[in-house]
């Protein structure tokens, strides 16, 4: 619930995956709704510091690209949420609530 780009280390090898740090506000296990949960981490991703360093039309591209080679998720319930989480301030405590007790964010 907490995935920007301070917690991702980067590796010195060109080739080696990244790794994503700090789980301390997590869940492990399947969600019942994935395409909302990867809108608002991708959205989230950008609002939190990503916007300083890439244009959002670039950013949405790149997004796009990636979401439509995952298998199984909406890309209307996605942008619903994606969409808004781009562009309004998550706490901790919104956080805990949208992907505990499902109470997603739209626009």
């Amino acid at each position: 619930m907490d995935f920007w780009a301070g917690n991702i280390m980067i590796p010195q090898t060109p080739q080696t995956p990244l790794k994503a740090i700090d789980f301390e506000n997590c869940f492990a296990g399947q969600t019942n709704h994935p395409s909302e949960t990867l809108g608002f981490q991708l959205g989230f991703f950008y609002r939190r510091d990503i916007y300083k360093l890439i244009t959002e039309a670039a950013y949405d591209r790149l997004v796009d690209d990636y979401v439509r080679e995952i298998p199984g998720i909406s890309m209307e319930k996605f942008n619903e949420v994606y969409l808004a989480s781009k562009h309004q301030y998550v706490g901790r405590k919104q956080r805990r609530e949208v992907f505990l007790n499902g109470n997603l964010i739209t626009g």
